[in-house]
């Protein structure tokens, strides 16, 4: 297994950085019109930017690095995310980072065809997934998520399609060395 070096390591910090910020003005938006119960919309950026990253640092564990780190941020920034209080998201973070390293690293490596599969077969297992971790864990209304259980998945498919087109748009305008040259001119590495 290749290490990463530490540019990478800024660069996945970036990209947090820019998801939890995003978090923190759309998640209360999305929750005060009330259409996040149902339809997860405010999901499309965090879902481009983990497909963003994994596309640029091809290495298995940039997923579990980047949903680490925004655990330990959200637990700050963004209380109830993953409708897990405080430190707890950090169980849930790591289940939807294996769920998508996983998938990127068994499935055949053709760029087109694997980055589709990866993210539409991750986001269905880890919906199952967070659905039987809610129910293990007790969470509140289990019994509603399991009734709006499918009409949810519908609606993450959509998400993870629209996150995908959204990160290979990024992927075309602001790639790894770009960005990377960028924070070199600001001397930060």
């Amino acid at each position: 297994m290749r290490k990463f070096t530490l540019e990478e390591m800024i660069f996945i910090t970036s990209i947090v950085a820019i998801d939890l910020a995003s978090g923190v003005v759309l998640k209360p938006i999305s929750s005060l019109i009330g259409v996040s119960s149902i339809i997860k919309i405010e999901m499309i950026v965090p879902f481009a930017l983990i497909f963003y990253v994994r596309n640029s640092i091809p290495k298995f564990g940039a997923i579990i690095i980047y949903e680490l780190l925004w655990a330990l941020g959200a637990s700050f920034l963004i209380p109830m995310s993953f409708k897990a209080p405080g430190l707890l998201k950090v169980i849930p973070a790591l289940l939807f980072a294996l769920t998508f390293e996983l998938m990127f690293f068994l499935l055949p490596k053709r760029k087109s065809i694997y980055l589709w599969v990866s993210a539409i077969v991750g986001v269905l297992l880890n919906h199952i997934f967070m659905g039987g971790f809610k129910y293990l864990m007790g969470f509140p209304f289990t019994s509603l998520y399991q009734k709006i259980f499918l009409t949810q998945m519908a609606t993450y498919l959509v998400v993870a399609i629209l996150a995908l087109f959204l990160s290979f748009s990024l992927e075309k305008r602001f790639s790894k060395d770009k960005l990377l040259k960028k924070f070199r001119t600001i001397e930060i590495l």
